[in-house]
C-alpha cells in the first residue's frame, strides 16, 4: 500500500477540494493531513476518507522555536477535537499573523 504522511490541505485557503479523492486517484491508501498549526483540514479529511477508501491519519505540523531558529515538527494520531491543542494552535497562528504584519510594516517603511 502507498502512503503519504506529509500532506497539506487547502483548508486554510478556504477551498473545498478534497485531499481524499486526490489521494485515491493517485493510488494512495493512507494519508496524513499535516497542516501548519491547525487541525481542521485533518478533521475534514478524516470525515471524508472512508467514503474514498483512504485511511486518514490525523496529523499536524507544529511550528516551534529553538534558539533563534524556527522548527517544524510533524505529529501523528493527533486528536483533532482536543481543546488544549486548539488553544495552543490558535496562539501560534496569532503570533505568526503578528510577525507577518510586522514584516509588512517594515517592508513598507523601506
Amino acid at each position: 500500500p502507498y502512503a503519504d504522511l506529509h500532506i497539506h490541505s487547502t483548508f486554510l485557503m478556504e477551498a473545498h477540494a478534497s485531499a481524499d479523492s486526490q489521494a485515491r486517484s493517485s493510488g494512495l491508501l493512507h494519508i496524513a493531513i499535516t497542516d501548519h498549526d491547525v487541525l481542521d483540514g485533518s478533521r475534514l479529511a478524516s470525515d471524508l476518507g472512508s467514503s474514498y477508501g483512504v485511511e486518514v491519519i490525523p496529523g499536524v505540523e507544529i511550528t516551534t522555536q529553538t534558539d533563534d531558529r524556527t522548527v517544524h515538527l510533524l505529529g501523528y494520531f493527533i486528536d483533532p477535537d482536543d481543546e488544549g491543542l486548539a488553544q495552543f494552535f490558535a496562539t501560534a497562528r496569532k503570533k505568526r499573523e503578528d510577525r507577518t504584519c510586522a514584516m509588512a510594516v517594515r517592508l513598507a517603511d523601506d
